[in-house]
């Protein structure tokens, strides 16, 4: 395993795969500690000051902080399902882009004809009637925009 940890950064890197913003804290890392790389069997620790020293053993702190970075690189891949609150506000999100992209259809000056106002005004409603529908937020039929 290749590893480095720089706890000032909150930062642990595993393989190659870098995880930060880290809560270290339980770790216990001496608080001289400014980085530690490890290389499958040995290591170099280095302190803030600039002393660095050679490692033949991983420290425990060190184990603890893979233990940190394993369990938020197991919550990026695999987040949690999303709560009904979250599904609804991302449907009403969407909605509102879909709406948003067609604002400029109601303007005074567009070059549209009143009929093609008239059915991009009904489409709009459309949108703003997704709410009510009976599958809303998770079996939505989405309208589909004039031509």
């Amino acid at each position: 395993m290749r590893l480095t940890i720089v706890p000032s950064d909150r930062m642990v890197v595993v393989d190659g795969v870098t995880v930060g913003n880290l809560d270290l804290s339980s770790c216990d890392i001496p608080t001289d500690v400014h980085a530690l790389q490890w290389y499958s069997d040995h290591g170099e620790l280095e302190r803030v000051g600039g002393k660095n020293e050679r490692l033949l053993a991983l420290p425990k702190w060190a184990i603890a902080c893979t233990s940190v970075w394993q369990v938020a690189y197991d919550r990026h891949r695999n987040p949690p399902a999303p709560t009904p609150e979250q599904v609804e506000a991302n449907a009403r999100a969407w909605r509102d882009n879909l709406l948003a992209a067609c604002d400029w259809t109601q303007l005074p000056d567009t070059q549209l004809t009143d009929s093609q106002k008239q059915l991009w005004a009904a489409y709009r409603q459309s949108l703003r009637d997704v709410t009510t529908q009976v599958g809303f937020p998770t079996n939505i039929e989405w309208p589909t925009p004039p031509q």
